[in-house]
């Protein structure tokens, strides 16, 4: 009469291997309902900054600049002429003829 060890051992020496159902099921069977979901969105927010950088066309600058389409090019005229105090000067046109007819 066989023992409970020996069925045990038989048992052990005609296991089958897993089939492609068996794999998925136990790869799912400690998930939620949602996790699948969950896992793409999170790969997709991993993503997403590499993606807006790649059409942005950002790149990493040791200058600090910023990238040409943030440039403000009226408001920084404005900023320079105010830090350097770029004045204008106007020329009177009398006493320049003046200087020309006194110098023929």
């Amino acid at each position: 009469m066989p023992t409970d060890i020996e069925d045990e051992i038989n048992d052990e020496k005609n296991l089958k291997p897993l089939d492609e159902h068996d794999i998925a099921l136990l790869k799912t069977s400690g998930l939620g309902p949602y996790s699948i979901n969950i896992k793409e969105a999170e790969k997709d927010v991993k993503d997403k900054p590499k993606r807006i950088n790649d059409l942005c066309g950002i790149k990493e600058s040791d200058t600090g600049l910023a990238a040409p389409s943030q440039w403000v090019l009226d408001e920084d005229d404005i900023a320079i002429l105010k830090a350097y105090g770029v004045r204008s000067y106007s020329i009177s046109i009398k006493k320049a003829e003046k200087d020309v007819k006194d110098m023929a």
